[in-house]
């Protein structure tokens, strides 16, 4: 039986789509992506969703204009008596609309009632963690559960949380670089203490195991600086703070030389190269999120990401021809 669930999901950036993806594998859901605002505006437009999942800082229009014109298209069609497109009608399903969860970074305490001033239901806060999501999802979409999935592959909690940690670091650079080009005269008015709160939670929250003790120091330094709310202390700080970090990430867990004939390549290529044949697409699509959760090292990823685009584009012959050429790498051990 198809899945009856469909839920969108809206974020300028691939890899955070891809972990998405990830994380909503687990359930019976269909799972349709948008890389702009004005892209989910226009899917909207034509296809039925059950929830929104939506990122709040995306250039040209952010989570929240988005959410309003959707929330403005609800309204129109709602008074006007027009033909609608077949699954339109779940725009209209809830009294407040097709329910639309903001994905933010800036989330703290308190701030629930800012967003549904704003139009969305709910937010999840950046890095997402499964239970947060599975919250959203059992809450919203009530006959959609993890239960629901059965026969099917879970994604490995170990590979997730490579992807929470990646994209907690993701973060960190943003940091970075707003401590880095805020004049001084401006930090009072661009550095408020919920900024510095939200600041020193995500320092707190990163893994530092295996990095030198001067890392460590480092970092209990970041947190004291971040409480105090001394952002001259952070500017001259985080940059090698953030440089050790992405070092170790690059480097992958000690010891461990991935090769092009990694394990979870090995069983999951075979798989993807069979749905594309057969034109299984949904399929294909649920074993392209499967590998968003994967802990790949960089040449990994790369493939990962052009199968992402290849498939998106619908250039099915080029995807196969990239799984042909990985495989034919493996086999002679290219690194």
């Amino acid at each position: 039986m198809p899945p009856d669930s469909k839920v969108l999901v809206v974020d300028d950036l691939p890899a955070n789509l891809l972990i998405a993806q990830g994380l909503l594998a687990p359930y019976d859901m269909i799972i349709d992506t948008a890389a702009s605002g004005e892209e989910a505006i226009e899917k909207v437009k034509s296809h039925g969703y059950d929830i929104i999942l939506m990122d709040h800082m995306m250039p040209e229009m952010d989570g929240i204009e988005t959410t309003s014109a959707i929330r403005a298209l609800e309204k129109e069609l709602a008074e006007k008596s027009v033909e609608f497109p077949v699954e339109t009608p779940k725009l209209l399903e809830l009294p407040s609309g097709v329910p639309i969860i903001d994905m933010t970074a800036n989330a703290m305490q308190g701030m629930k009632k800012y967003y549904l001033e704003h139009g969305f239901q709910d937010y999840l806060s950046k890095p997402i963690s499964p239970e947060a999501l599975d919250d959203i999802i059992t809450q919203w979409v009530p006959n959609c559960t993890r239960a629901a999935r059965i026969g099917k592959t879970e994604i490995p909690p170990a590979n997730i949380a490579v992807e929470l940690e990646s994209q907690r670091l993701d973060i960190l650079n943003h940091y970075r670089a707003s401590f880095a080009s805020v004049p001084e005269a401006e930090w009072q008015t661009k550095f408020d203490s919920a900024y510095f709160e939200r600041f020193t939670a995500l320092v707190e929250s990163l893994d530092t195991t295996g990095l030198q003790e001067q890392a460590v120091t480092v970092r209990a330094a970041l947190i004291e600086a971040g409480r105090r709310g001394d952002a001259q202390k952070i500017r001259e700080t985080l940059p090698a703070f953030y440089e050790l970090l992405r070092e170790k990430k690059n480097r992958g867990p000690a010891g461990n030389k991935t090769s092009l004939a990694d394990e979870s390549l090995r069983e999951i290529l075979p798989r993807l190269k069979k749905a594309i044949l057969s034109g299984e697409t949904g399929t294909a699509e649920t074993i392209i999120g499967e590998m968003g959760a994967l802990s790949l090292q960089a040449p990994g990823r790369e493939l990962y990401f052009l199968l992402y685009d290849l498939l998106l584009a619908g250039e099915a012959e080029k995807a196969l021809g990239a799984i042909s050429l990985w495989e034919k790498l493996a086999q002679i051990r290219y690194y």
